[in-house]
């Protein structure tokens, strides 16, 4: 009987592995991704500031061995609409890629060089809304399209969101996933540790009146 015991060990620790190195992003939605489309780019009378207080920008991106989960703590924009009229419904967030945080301080160092998002040549990251239309699926109520600027590759990307519009306030709450390639961060990692493509996004931003 004893002769099974490291037999049992080696498995039970090959199950342990396996479960820590899981994909978070396998049951994630994933954006579409398609060529940026044009923008004016103005910020109408009326817009509500984004409040920092009460809005996260988070991700979580992932390598064979395991997962790291981060945020952006600095980023500002504004959202507005007129009324109830999803066609004149305008967001922009602008993100400052350095204020990178995550549950690895060496990994926040690394994130900052050329390797990924090269803050030195690309100091910010953005979002522009380019079409807000109802979608009920999934427990959205909405889909988002957006051109989001990364390592200065602009790309439209669609993603189903939790929006609700209220009188002084615009709140929206999105899970989805991007593959980093599609915005230059083309890093592999080490070769017995590759890091996977998909990266998770979580947004939750409110606007509200000052």
């Amino acid at each position: 009987m004893r002769s099974y015991l490291p037999a049992l060990a080696l498995l039970a620790s090959l199950s342990l592995l396996g479960a820590a190195c899981e994909d978070p992003a396998k049951n994630v939605t994933a954006a579409s991704v398609d060529s940026a489309k044009p923008t004016d780019g103005s910020k109408p009378a009326g817009a509500l500031p984004l409040s920092l207080a009460d809005s996260k920008v988070e991700f979580t991106g992932s390598k064979l061995s395991g997962k790291h989960d981060g945020k952006f703590e600095k980023f500002s924009g504004w959202a507005y609409i007129d009324g109830t009229k999803l066609e004149t419904a305008k967001l922009f967030v602008e993100i400052d890629v350095a204020s990178v945080k995550t549950d690895s301080t060496k990994l926040d160092g690394h994130l900052k060089n050329d390797d990924f998002f090269a803050i030195a040549q690309h100091p910010t990251a953005t979002f522009q809304l380019t079409g807000l239309k109802e979608l009920k699926v999934d427990g959205a109520t909405h889909e988002i399209t957006g051109n989001f600027k990364l390592r200065g590759v602009e790309k439209s990307i669609t993603f189903p969101a939790t929006v609700t519009i209220e009188k002084d306030s615009i709140h929206a709450k999105a899970e989805f996933k991007i593959k980093r390639f599609d915005f230059g961060v083309n890093y592999k990692g080490k070769e017995d540790d590759l890091i996977r493509d998909d990266v998770v996004i979580r947004l939750d931003v409110k606007a509200k009146a000052g």
